[in-house]
């Protein structure tokens, strides 16, 4: 918990999404990791708070990746709000209430994705990123054009790389395909909310030796 001039500001975790609000909740995100709240000073310890900033960490790029629709579902659900309802959220810091004007306020608009979201990953940037996750990779590599020319090279028949043709038809045709068709601009945009734990610390460390200099 922290305080500045005009505001109060605390972190729960673990923050499960309550059923009252309205939407679909299945394949949507229902529980954040982190999540900055905060309130003005001067209300009472009872006051409900306004969702600020969402946190979720992830291992790596790759599972930060695969992990980008369902959280862009979980921002939906909760941009469903009412705006005039105080809404019960359960974390493992216990029960909160905030306010539905601020969940209704979040959106999944590019621009405004990096005010509200970030993936906390404890790992490095990759020097050679992969422009494939894991999970696009085996999708591809499964595909029944795949297999058939994957068994004919193991064979030594002749093979003809047009025969993979159909899948390439298949990923801008066929809905199951769209998240290996739009990888590339997944990664990019999971990257755009990437932060490192490292940097989060340096972060920390440099605003607490600027308060400590002011103060002095």
């Amino acid at each position: 918990d922290a305080d500045d001039a005009q505001r109060t500001y605390r972190v729960v975790t673990s923050m499960r999404v309550p059923s009252s609000i309205p939407g679909r909740h299945d394949r949507a995100k229902t529980e954040w990791d982190a999540v900055l709240l905060d309130r003005a000073r001067d209300e009472g310890p009872d006051a409900a708070w306004h969702v600020r900033f969402l946190v979720e960490a992830k291992a790596s790029a790759d599972a930060a990746t695969t992990d980008l629709p369902r959280l862009l579902r979980g921002l939906n659900l909760l941009a469903q709000a009412d705006r005039a309802t105080l809404y019960a959220f359960g974390t493992r810091e216990g029960a909160v209430r905030v306010h539905g004007a601020s969940l209704a306020a979040l959106t999944t608009d590019e621009a405004a994705l990096q005010r509200e979201v970030i993936y906390c990953c404890d790992t490095g940037a990759e020097v050679t990123p992969r422009m494939l996750s894991a999970a696009s990779r085996m999708q591809l590599l499964s595909a029944q054009a795949s297999l058939d020319y994957a068994s004919a090279l193991a064979r030594g028949a002749d093979v003809d790389a047009h025969a993979l043709g159909v899948i390439w038809d298949a990923l801008v045709t066929m809905p199951q395909w769209r998240a290996v068709l739009h990888q590339y601009a997944t990664l990019r945009q999971v990257r755009e909310l990437m932060v490192r734990v490292d940097d989060l610390l340096t972060a920390i460390d440099e605003a607490a030796g600027h308060d400590r200099a002011r103060s002095g």
